[in-house]
């Protein structure tokens, strides 16, 4: 489970699945519906909290499948893009709502603002059997935190 930082108002949860369209030359992605090529794709999410300040809504993401760039496309595909993220945001409109909120820039995100909070192992982990039902938390980052 991930935990991030997304532009505008999200509120419930929704399941969405599409397929990941990745160009390798650029190292970049795009998010077809589920009839294109590509490699399916599923993600989770649930609102937490919305930020009115910066016009944003805090994510819990939950991804059903584990591709590169995931979160990250098929959030900004969705209309909801990280904040922070230089290849599916907009870095320039992050900048500007961050100084909006008269944060001093050494205290501004250097980063998207996307976090691995959980992650949860399987009860039957054949080849790692002491990771079996293991639960793994990480608190949040100082640079997230002080925006949750």
């Amino acid at each position: 489970e991930y935990i991030a930082l997304v532009k505008g108002r999200v509120t419930g949860s929704r399941h969405i699945k599409g397929r990941l369209l990745k160009n390798e030359n650029k190292n970049i992605a795009a998010v077809g519906d589920e009839k294109s090529e590509g490699s399916f794709i599923e993600t989770s999410y649930t609102a937490v909290k919305f930020c009115d300040k910066l016009n944003s809504s805090v994510l819990l993401v939950d991804l059903i499948t584990g591709k590169t760039h995931q979160i990250r496309a098929h959030l900004s595909a969705a209309g909801h893009p990280i904040f922070g993220d230089p290849k599916y945001g907009d870095l320039t409109r992050d900048k500007k709502a961050f100084s909006n909120l008269s944060i001093p820039k050494n205290k501004q995100p250097k980063r998207q603002l996307l976090h691995a909070y959980r992650i949860v192992f399987p009860k039957d982990m054949k080849g790692l059997p002491y990771l079996s039902g293991k639960e793994f938390t990480a608190p949040l980052p100082e640079d997230m935190s002080i925006y949750l």
